[in-house]
C-alpha cells in the first residue's frame, strides 16, 4: 500500500507523529551523510 500523506491522517497527533518520524529520518540520514 501506499504510503500515508500527512493531510490524510485522521488526526493531529498522528500527523505529529509522522512528522517526527520523517525528521528523525531525515535527521539520521543528514547525520550519516555528514560523517
Amino acid at each position: 500500500p501506499a504510503p500515508l500523506l500527512p493531510g490524510h491522517w485522521p488526526g493531529p497527533e498522528l500527523r505529529a507523529a509522522y512528522t517526527d518520524y520523517q525528521r528523525e529520518l531525515t535527521e539520521e540520514m543528514l547525520g550519516h551523510a555528514g560523517r
